[in-house]
């Protein structure tokens, strides 16, 4: 299964790793912070990562729609 975690912060990247415990899952983690990305990659480099602002829901549908389950872990997409 393939999931994408958005956000790499605090909640994140521990949910990503958590996840890539799990052969089921292939695992991608996408933030906008260029050296989170670089820890998690040198620590785990079987997760794949994405550098990219997610504050666009129209950019984030796009970035999802190849991935069986997204996760945001960060802000809320849109005010309601």
């Amino acid at each position: 299964m393939k999931v994408i975690v958005l956000g790499a912060g605090l909640v994140g990247a521990p949910m990503a790793i958590d996840l890539n415990r799990d052969e089921a899952f292939d695992v991608t983690v996408v933030d906008n912070n260029s050296d989170t990305l670089n820890r998690i990659k040198s620590n785990h480099p079987e997760i794949s990562v994405i550098q990219m602002d997610v504050s666009d829901p129209d950019d984030v549908t796009h970035l999802v729609k190849d991935f069986n389950l997204a996760v945001n872990t960060g802000r809320p997409l849109a005010d309601p």
